[in-house]
């Protein structure tokens, strides 16, 4: 079982402090839009979600006000999807994680919700499920929260 913040316990939500969003645009040849959403902490943990937006020019991409799932069969590049939590052919961490001092949670399944309430604050919450790295335990009832302003980065140069 995962320690700290990230006990299963479906009555507890971990609040977030910071939201990092950077837009990749067409990384990947999907034709969709790749993005990396990341909301950390104080008791320095993050969660990474990798989802995928339509494809549009930096200037035009924020994150939409929506419930975003799973890509079909957790496959990259669907339109309003994020991926799985999974490793590269280099086995470093990709897709959706949670990771929390020296443990990590792969996220199997769920969904995030993004509400926006003026120009540039955010709700953003997640029910989550996943699978830890280092026991292979399934947790669910992941339950995450922001309340703030998203700060972009443009990672579109040379994609």
């Amino acid at each position: 079982m995962l320690t700290g913040c990230f006990r299963e316990n479906k009555d507890r939500v971990v609040p977030f402090d910071t939201a990092d969003c950077a837009y990749f645009g067409n990384l990947h040849g999907t034709g969709s839009g790749l993005f990396f959403l990341v909301l950390s902490n104080n008791a320095r943990n993050y969660v990474r979600i990798q989802g995928y937006d339509d494809l549009k020019d930096f200037a035009d991409f924020k994150l939409e006000e929506r419930t975003w799932h799973l890509g079909a069969g957790a496959t990259w590049g669907y339109e309003k999807t994020f991926s799985q939590g999974g490793f590269d052919e280099n086995d470093i961490p990709n897709g959706t994680f949670i990771f929390e001092y020296d443990r990590l949670m792969l996220i199997i399944d769920g969904s995030f919700d993004v509400r926006l309430s003026d120009d540039n604050t955010y709700l953003i919450t997640a029910n989550f499920t996943g699978r830890d790295y280092h026991t292979g335990l399934i947790h669910q009832n992941i339950r995450i929260k922001f309340a703030g302003t998203v700060k972009y980065y443009d990672e579109t140069e040379g994609v």
